[in-house]
C-alpha cells in the first residue's frame, strides 16, 4: 500500500494526471509483478510447521474445504467476519481515502495520494509494536480497543479530515491508522486459532480472500451512500457499523479456540 501510494504520488507529481491515464499507470503493475516473483521465491523456501507435518502424516489433511465447512461452520463464519472487518476498514482508509479527499474535502490528487502514503507509513511503523503488545497482553483486548476506538473516534476523525486544515488532517490519519493496526495485528492471528491445524490454512485462505473481496466493494458502496445521503460522515458510519458487529463475535471467541485446541491435542495423541 505504501509503495503503491508513493508511486502514484510521484507519477502524478512529476508527469501529471494526464500521463497516468496515458500509460504511466503500468508502473505500479510492473512493480507488483516483481514483488510477486519475490514472494513466490520466499514461499518456496519456507518450511511447514511441525504441527502441519504431523497432521499430514496422520492423514488429517484430506479434503480440507469439506472438512472445514462441515465440521467447523461456526468458526468459519467467525473467521469470515474478522476478515471482512479488516477488509472494510482497510479499503476505506487506504483505497477510498484518496478519492474521498479529492471529491469531498477538496484536496488535490497529488496531496490526497500523499495522505494515503502517510497513513501507510504510520501503519507500518506501528503494526509490529502493536502486534508485540498483543503477544504480551493478549489479542482480544486489542480487538476490543479497536472496536471501542472506532466507535468513539471515527466521527471526530472524519470531521477533522473534512476540515481540510493540515493539523486536523494529520491528527485524523494518525488516529485512524493507529486503530487500523489494532485491527490487522490481531485478526489474522486470531483467525488461525479458531480452527485446528488440519484445516487452518484452508480456513484462513478461504475466509480471508472472501473478506477482502467483500471489502473491495466498500469504496463503491460508500460512494453510493455519499451520493444518496449527502453526508460527509459516510466513512465513519461504515467503520462504526462493521466494528460494532464484532462485539458478539469477540464474546464467543474462547469457546471456538478451546475446541480447535482440543481437536489438535486429540490428533497429536492419536
Amino acid at each position: 500500500n505504501l509503495l503503491a501510494s508513493l508511486v502514484v504520488f510521484m507519477t502524478t507529481a512529476v508527469w501529471g494526471q494526464e500521463a497516468l491515464a496515458e500509460g504511466t499507470w503500468r508502473i505500479p503493475y510492473a512493480i507488483g509483478f516483481v514483488l510477486a516473483v519475490v514472494a513466490v521465491l520466499m514461499l518456496r523456501r519456507m518450511r511447514e510447521t511441525e504441527s502441519f507435518q504431523g497432521a499430514a502424516l496422520s492423514g488429517e489433511t484430506g479434503s480440507p474445504v469439506r472438512g472445514l465447512l462441515r465440521t467447523y461452520p461456526g468458526a468459519t463464519l467467525l473467521m469470515l467476519a474478522l476478515a471482512t472487518w479488516s477488509g472494510v476498514t482497510v479499503y476505506t482508509l487506504i483505497s477510498w481515502m484518496p478519492s474521498y479527499l479529492e471529491t469531498v474535502v477538496g484536496i488535490s490528487d497529488a496531496r490526497a495520494d500523499l495522505v494515503s502514503a502517510l497513513i501507510s507509513v504510520i501503519y507500518i511503523a506501528l503494526i509490529v509494536p502493536v502486534a508485540a503488545l498483543g503477544d504480551r497482553r493478549g489479542r482480544r483486548p486489542l480487538m476490543i480497543t479497536a472496536v471501542i476506538g472506532y466507535a468513539v473516534l471515527a466521527i471526530p476523525s472524519i470531521l477533522l479530515l473534512n476540515s481540510g486544515v493540515v493539523a486536523g488532517v494529520l491528527l485524523s490519519i494518525v488516529i485512524l491508522a493507529t486503530l487500523q493496526t489494532f485491527v490487522d495485528s490481531t485478526t489474522t492471528t486470531e483467525m488461525t486459532q479458531l480452527v485446528p491445524t488440519r484445516v487452518r490454512y484452508t480456513g484462513l485462505a478461504l475466509t480471508y480472500s472472501i473478506g477482502m473481496i467483500i471489502g473491495s466493494f466498500t469504496p463503491a458502496v460508500e460512494e453510493a451512500l455519499l451520493g444518496s445521503t449527502g453526508s460527509n460522515l459516510v466513512p465513519a458510519f461504515v467503520i462504526i457499523g462493521i466494528s460494532l458487529l464484532l462485539i458478539p463475535i469477540i464474546a464467543v471467541f474462547p469457546r471456538y479456540v478451546r475446541r480447535a485446541q482440543a481437536d489438535d491435542a486429540e490428533v497429536a495423541v492419536g
